[in-house]
């Protein structure tokens, strides 16, 4: 593959959001189910982030890797526009009900403010 070097990116703040109770949903709901509600929640997720300037890292299955790159990108305060998208991710969730349960999705996130610097593109690509 093609090397790239790795760049250090500061002042990164990063989230970690992943779907509450994803293994009982997926074991009790069809596979169509399960893939109708997490492309819904995809595109939700994917909209909230380009609106906020910021970049998804990872997605799978149930689980999104956000970071802001760098402050001049953001709006305002990178800190800020991510727990902004913590809280909008949340309240986007609960607007999708779990048809089995008669229940919203709920979302667990983690936003690390602040982290400092972060090394990227340490991988390679063929």
């Amino acid at each position: 593959g093609k090397p790239f070097e790795p760049r250090v990116q500061p002042e990164t703040t990063i989230l970690s959001c992943s779907l509450a109770d994803f293994t009982t949903i997926a074991s009790f709901c069809n596979p169509q189910e399960v893939m109708n509600m997490l492309n819904e929640l995809n595109n939700r997720f994917d909209r909230l982030i380009k609106m906020r300037q910021l970049h998804l890292v990872h997605s799978l299955a149930d689980s999104w890797l956000v970071v802001s790159w760098a402050p001049e990108r953001c709006r305002s305060s990178c800190t800020s526009s991510m727990l902004d998208l913590a809280l909008a991710m949340a309240a986007e969730a609960r607007q999708i009900v779990v048809r089995h349960f008669g229940l919203p999705l709920r979302v667990s996130a983690t936003v690390i403010a602040d982290q400092g610097d972060v090394v990227r593109d340490v991988s390679s690509v063929t």
